[in-house]
């Protein structure tokens, strides 16, 4: 085994220099901003990567108990490498190639994927919380989903479901732009444990024994409007954080209707309905988005608003102009 360092921190020089033992062992260190060499090997163990840039990095390496976020990872080559107890979190795969690499007790949290190859991988007993798959996914050997909590923060039981397999396909057939079909070894497999117990089933049957749970076998309109409350926090949660992975003129593009979406969310926690149209609320998988597309639906002054706002501002600054000349004279 070659050196090892145990500095609190370690510089792009150092790392460097590091990167030129035969088998580094580098451990309780912390890499800030830095910029990571082309060649990165050896074993790492308790370290932390924050902000750190990985682009056109090939990657030959054992991880232990380390933590990894917030990577620029434009390019990056992951192979023969293994990452054991780690948290990889709020980190875009972009244009990478992961070969041979095996996640074991290991954490994958807000991750996103774009035109990005995952050969003969494998994953052991983790978590993947809120990860998607973009365009340009190829996959060929997956093993070992079956054996991941899958899971989005508050997601509902069917929304966990349906990303599930959102993450079985893309890990499957690839995304939009693949030019093969690939080849899955292992189904996945949800567990209840996956599921946030707080959050309201979409099935009217299962939102009322949730809300019995709850509540008791007697509850009025205000246990269930709390219910409806954290549905659609839940779901506008998932939207966040989906929406945060996207590229920035797509976020641009929505960034009215992540606003409208708030509005209504807040607007739960005043508004006065009745039992029944809380139910029915309730009964839906999708509550916010469908009041979404409800607004989109309806005229309102919104344009109107703002066209007032401006002629009114306009005309108490020529109000305030015509005083100053009042009193300069």
């Amino acid at each position: 085994m070659g050196a090892a360092y145990e500095a609190p921190e370690m510089t792009a020089s150092k790392l460097d220099r590091a990167m030129a033992e035969n088998a580094p062992y580098i451990e309780n260190i912390n890499f800030r901003g830095i910029t990571i060499p082309d060649y990165l090997h050896g074993r790492f163990q308790h370290c932390t990567f924050s902000d750190c840039d990985f682009s056109g990095t090939e990657i030959s390496a054992s991880f232990d108990d380390c933590s990894l976020y917030d990577m620029s990872t434009k390019g990056m080559k992951i192979r023969s490498s293994e990452f054991q107890n780690c948290t990889i979190a709020n980190t875009k795969f972009e244009d990478c190639e992961l070969r041979d690499v095996v996640f074991s007790l290991s954490d994958i949290r807000q991750c996103s994927a774009v035109r990005t190859k995952f050969e003969n991988c494998r994953f052991e007993r983790g978590t993947i919380d809120r990860v998607f798959f973009h365009q340009g996914i190829k996959a060929h050997g997956i093993e070992g989903l079956e054996s991941m909590k899958i899971t989005m923060g508050g997601a509902t039981e069917q929304e966990v479901t349906n990303h599930a397999r959102q993450i079985r396909e893309a890990l499957t057939n690839g995304t939009p732009d693949k030019v093969e079909v690939m080849a899955f070894k292992t189904p996945v497999r949800l567990e209840a444990s996956s599921c946030h117990k707080e959050t309201v089933p979409a099935r009217m049957a299962d939102q009322l024994a949730e809300a019995r749970s709850q509540f008791g076998q007697s509850f009025g309109n205000e246990e269930l409007m709390a219910a409806l409350y954290k549905k659609v926090s839940a779901e506008q949660q998932q939207y966040k954080d989906w929406l945060r992975m996207q590229p920035p003129e797509d976020i641009l593009r929505l960034a009215y209707e992540y606003s409208v979406r708030e509005d209504i969310v807040a607007s739960m926690e005043e508004i006065e309905l009745s039992p029944r149209q809380v139910k029915s609320l309730l009964s839906s998988q999708t509550p916010l988005r469908e009041i979404y597309q409800k607004f989109e639906s309806l005229e309102t002054d919104h344009m109107d608003m703002i066209r007032l706002a401006i002629t009114g501002h306009a005309n108490a600054l020529g109000g305030q102009s015509r005083g100053e000349t009042h009193d300069n004279r």
